[in-house]
């Protein structure tokens, strides 16, 4: 699949659990980094937006895990965007 955004990511050790894996809300973080990254990339900046009472907030999300990740794993995060409607996208 073809991403407009791919960001490289290494798991730190805080990030997982007992069972040595990737805590199930560490995924969240890793797509929310990534989002900002790509949003910075394209010149969106929060702290205007904000600022300006425009909340660029996620309404959802969906992950579909192919295997655990650990400890110094490297993955990437890709990130595209599609419009919906004026307001959302």
């Amino acid at each position: 699949m073809q991403h407009r955004h791919l960001i490289k990511m290494q798991v730190r050790d805080y990030e997982c659990d007992m069972q040595a894996l990737v805590n199930n809300s560490v995924y969240q973080n890793y797509c929310e980094h990534a989002r900002h990254q790509f949003l910075k990339e394209m010149g969106v900046d929060f702290a205007y937006f904000t600022a300006k009472k425009i909340y660029l907030v996620v309404t959802r999300l969906e992950l579909d895990f192919k295997r655990s990740l650990k400890s110094g794993d490297i993955f990437h995060v890709g990130s595209d965007y599609q419009h919906i409607s004026k307001v959302r996208f």
